[in-house]
């Protein structure tokens, strides 16, 4: 019966090009969605590589078969999805189960390149992450060292004022001590003049 149907289809292509000497414009329908529009010339209205191709029914049968076998092996392999497989399962036709195998090892490999970009993306930002900690780790024990120094300087500034107010609290000791020394001193004056019997001498002048 393929036979016979491969001498029917072929003999009618071949009795076509007698009667569309001008060309066949027709539709191509690709699955249950895409069609695509042609036209066909009269010197290739024939089987051959060059446009229209008749097959057995059951050789495009085994193709499909085997190529709903190899689809479980593609996702082992991450080159297709797994949904692809139960878009396979579903196809009718060579023609379609080709686009939906196409289409499926297209998007796995966009998908797989976005996520490796992704994964790059990520790379430099632990990259820039660990930079930033590095720096900010150095920030850190820089501002460490300047607050020690800082508590340094504060320790020194403390230090010097206590000395200046020890060097001052003595100062101000030794002038007191030195009025209080003049005070004796002048009151023993005084007392010596009022009694050493001179009247002229009775009036102390303070110099």
């Amino acid at each position: 019966m393929d036979l016979l149907t491969e001498e029917i289809l072929t003999d009618c292509l071949n009795l076509a090009k007698v009667v569309y000497k001008k060309g066949l414009t027709g539709t191509l329908i690709l699955g249950d969605k895409f069609q695509k529009i042609f036209t066909a010339l009269p010197k290739y209205f024939t089987t051959s590589d060059w446009d229209i191709h008749v097959i057995a029914n059951s050789e495009i049968t085994r193709d499909l078969e085997q190529l709903k076998a190899l689809i479980p092996e593609l996702v082992k392999g991450q080159a297709v999805s797994a949904d692809t497989l139960f878009d396979i399962m579903t196809c009718k036709s060579l023609t379609e189960a080709k686009y939906v195998v196409k289409m499926a090892v297209k998007k796995q490999k966009e998908e797989q390149n976005t996520v490796g970009q992704l994964q790059q993306q990520v790379q430099q930002l632990e990259n820039q992450l660990k930079q930033t900690q590095q720096e900010l780790q150095k920030a850190q024990t820089k501002v460490e060292s300047l607050n020690e120094q800082k508590l340094q300087i504060e320790a020194q500034n403390n230090q010097v004022k206590a000395e200046i107010e020890r060097y001052k609290a003595q100062t101000d000791r030794n002038y007191k001590e030195k009025e209080a020394e003049n005070d004796l001193y002048r009151t023993q004056v005084e007392i010596a003049q009022l009694h050493d019997g001179n009247p002229y001498n009775d009036t102390i002048r303070q110099v």
